[in-house]
């Protein structure tokens, strides 16, 4: 699971985990 299966709405943040992107996917539209 990467950040190319979403479409990114906005940068939420960054942490330990890296980027933190809140987004829908693409496929599923979840």
């Amino acid at each position: 699971m990467g950040v190319e299966n979403y479409h990114v709405i906005e940068l939420v943040g960054e942490g330990s985990f890296g980027k933190v992107y809140k987004g829908r996917r693409k496929f599923t539209g979840q």
